[in-house]
């Protein structure tokens, strides 16, 4: 598993090649943006939508945690799709994933997809849940915007990068966007877009992409 890491607020930190970061010392790891059952609701709504991307994200979630051997997961919200995304499958599904890692704590920030499914803790089992959580110097919440409390780290805008070739060809990939007071991580999610981000001097943007992980200038990507 390919990893880059760095240091954040004094803290060191790790992003790895499966859209994760990882705090070591909290034995934590972070994701966002997985909107599980988004295909389900799509064939719900007449889309005709193969299955098989949330089987492929919760066995990426499960490579990482037994990688990391991490003690919580923390899910920076949209963690589902949308209320027909609770499919009895996808229920079924997340709780024999939730099973196999019973010992793993599960903390969730309410994202503004989330919001749509009532009893959604008691449902996918999650052990802590709210609007934002506050860790040492750290603000973790769904929207990327900067806070008194704290630097935040959030996800919610899929932030992606779109680079040329000498053939003209573009190539777009999944980022993350380390600003002075926000950095931004990459939608988890297999079936989920990118948008295009915007960065300026100073800021640090690393992309992920099948070879591993690139950290791109900053003027590729203003």
């Amino acid at each position: 598993m390919n990893e880059h890491a760095f240091t954040c607020q004094n803290e060191r930190v790790v992003l790895l090649a499966e859209k994760a970061l990882w705090w070591k010392c909290q034995s934590c790891v972070f994701v966002a943006d997985i909107h599980l059952g988004k295909p389900s609701s799509f064939r719900a709504s007449g889309i005709p939508i193969p299955e098989g991307s949330d089987a492929a994200d919760l066995a990426r979630l499960s490579a990482i945690l037994d990688h990391t051997k991490a003690g919580e997961l923390c899910i920076l919200g949209d963690l589902i799709h949308n209320l027909n995304s609770l499919t009895k499958p996808v229920i079924e599904a997340f709780g024999k994933w939730r099973q196999q890692h019973s010992g793993v704590k599960l903390s969730l920030t309410i994202g503004n997809h989330d919001r749509h499914a009532p009893k959604l803790v008691e449902t996918l089992r999650i052990d802590e849940c709210g609007d934002r959580l506050l860790r040492g110097p750290f603000v973790f919440q769904h929207e990327p915007e900067p806070s008194p409390d704290g630097y935040v780290i959030a996800g919610h805008v899929h932030p992606g990068v779109h680079l040329s070739d000498k053939r003209e060809r573009c190539l777009k990939l999944a980022c993350c966007l380390i600003g002075g007071r926000v950095m931004t991580l990459p939608a988890f999610g297999t079936f989920t877009g990118t948008q295009r981000i915007r960065a300026a001097e100073g800021d640090r943007v690393v992309a992920f992409a099948e070879g591993g992980l690139i950290e791109v200038p900053w003027r590729l990507c203003s």
